[in-house]
């Protein structure tokens, strides 16, 4: 974490408006009717057939509503009373939809028999009825890092792995050992395997897993050249990277060395495409800053993917760097200047700085975007130096096509400002409609008519803003930005906050949200993107 002292006096300022923006006519704007607020810490949106289901956390009690996502009226509700009262807050894994259910799944330790188990409950969405809870996994003693849950592309199988504990202390002659299990869509076992790593902890970072529509697991390994734990020694790469497969018709694990070209690996991500194809995908970065403070971490220098086949063969290593033009858009010029600076240096080069892997699209022909976005914390101290919390950053958006064949389509850096104390306005939410990517964020009414060469104004969460789209032509990379509406007047009605995890997809063009009217009241809103 970035620390920084920061004397804050007064963050209430007043929102003006010399003039209000004009709107986008390309998208349709409806509101909804408002309804009892739910304001739990979980929440879940999932259309299914002709209706929209919301899963609630509402203080111990879990809510299940029933929307029309035409009329955007609340047509059922049902209210579980003390469901959450002994289940603890941080048992909650996650929650998974799954074919025509939502699985809420949870861990639970068993003292008594000294057992780990995940337990679930399932709401069906066809009569929103509630079983459970049941045992899906039972382990003997403490487990290592938690379960670790992952679906197929189509939510068709889920993946639970977990690492068992081990009683060798020493990592250097520790192997570990992780029980993969796999389950289709009414979670019946279709197989489970533990299996025993073939280098020590020492020795080997994991770093991604995955699942196939073939039932086969993934698994990522950085795999050190010594038991040094460094990426590079002397700017020597010091490690190597495998590819794990363990398929269902055999226990044997299948490794497979990924040539990436001495490249140092910032985030790496393993995914099922379109065809049912694994891809490798991530981002890069440079050697190891040797000074006092190392700032390399988060600060990318582009991006790199590999494609498998359906035999489990790697493709070539096709790497993308981030353009020097491209990484100065928005910087100051101290840092315009540091970026020109690193150009020169044969062993460096220019970076995008706190950037993390946002979201993976994957397209119908192959072809797929890498959305990334800057994020970092600050530790914010009040001027009397009493009151410190976190501060959220979420800057830039970094999003990149990647053609079927590895080959970069087009590249580009899009200008977001964002921090706040509370996460839930900020970042932002994709969709696609008629050949047009749409990255819908919440923005400040300076940023609208943002000129190159001025500085960006930071929105803080709380102040609201204008709900704003920047527009992508698939093939071209061609972009436009325009606000959709003020979240002062949405159609007449003040929306207090909203939630980008309220956010869901409704078609290719319509995507829907939650907003809270501040007066214990929740409404719909739903924006549809116009046809050409």
């Amino acid at each position: 974490m970035k620390i920084f002292t920061i004397f804050v006096a007064f963050f209430s300022t007043l929102y003006l408006f010399a003039q209000s923006p004009k709107l986008s006519d390309d998208f349709e704007v409806m509101v909804g009717e408002k309804y009892e607020e739910t304001d739990g810490k979980i929440k879940l949106f999932v259309k299914y057939k002709e209706a929209v289901i919301a899963v609630n956390r509402h203080k111990d009690n879990l809510v299940i509503q029933k929307f029309n996502p035409n009329s955007l009226k609340e047509i059922e509700r049902k209210d579980v009373e003390k469901f959450f009262k002994d289940k603890r807050a941080d048992g909650i894994i996650e929650m998974r939809r799954m074919k025509d259910n939502i699985y809420l799944f949870f861990s639970v330790w068993d003292k008594k028999n000294k057992t780990s188990i995940l337990q679930y409950q399932k709401i069906s969405l066809v009569d929103l009825s509630i079983t459970g809870p049941k045992d899906l996994i039972k382990q003997k003693g403490k487990i290592k890092d938690g379960f670790l849950l992952k679906t197929t592309l189509k939510e068709d199988k889920l993946l639970v792995k977990y690492s068992l504990k081990s009683e060798i202390k020493n990592e250097a002659k520790s192997f570990e050992k992780i029980s993969v299990n796999v389950f289709n869509n009414n979670l019946d076992l279709i197989w489970k395997n533990i299996i025993e790593m073939p280098y020590s902890k020492k020795k080997m970072e994991k770093m991604c897993y995955a699942i196939d529509s073939y039932d086969n697991f993934f698994m990522i390994a950085k795999i050190y050249n010594d038991d040094s734990g460094k990426d590079e020694i002397g700017r020597k790469l010091n490690f190597f990277l495998e590819l794990f497969k363990v398929s269902k018709e055999s226990d044997k694990l299948v490794k497979s060395k990924i040539d990436n070209k001495n490249k140092l690996i910032e985030e790496i991500i393993l995914y099922e495409d379109i065809n049912s194809n694994m891809i490798i995908t991530g981002t890069t970065k440079n050697p190891d800053s040797k000074g006092f403070f190392n700032f390399t971490e988060g600060h990318s220098t582009g991006i790199f993917v590999l494609k498998l086949d359906k035999k489990g063969i790697i493709g070539n290593y096709i790497n993308h760097d981030f353009s020097l033009e491209m990484l100065n858009k928005y910087v100051s010029k101290k840092q315009e200047a540091k970026n020109k600076k690193i150009k020169k240096d044969e062993k460096e080069k220019p970076f995008f700085r706190n950037l993390k892997i946002h979201t993976i699209v994957v397209n119908d022909d192959g072809s797929f975007l890498v959305l990334g976005e800057q994020y970092f914390k600050d530790l914010i101290i009040s001027s009397s130096g009493k009151a410190q919390y976190e501060a959220y950053h979420y800057d830039d958006i970094m999003v990149a096509k990647i053609n079927a064949d590895g080959s970069l389509a087009w590249m580009d850096k899009l200008l977001k400002r964002q921090w706040g104390a509370r996460k839930g306005t900020m970042s932002f939410t994709h969709m696609f409609s008629g050949e047009k990517h749409y990255l819908i964020y919440l923005d400040s009414e300076e940023n609208l008519n943002f000129v190159d060469g001025e500085v960006p104004h930071k929105r803080w969460e709380t102040k609201g803003g204008y709900f704003t789209v920047y527009i992508i032509d698939d093939e071209t990379g061609q972009v436009t930005k325009e606000p959709i509406f003020d979240t002062h007047n949405v159609n007449g009605v003040k929306m207090e906050h909203f939630d980008t995890n309220k956010i869901l997809s409704l078609s290719k063009s319509e995507i829907l949200l939650e907003g809270f009217e501040g007066k214990k009241k929740d409404f719909l809103i739903k924006i549809t993107a116009k046809s050409d």
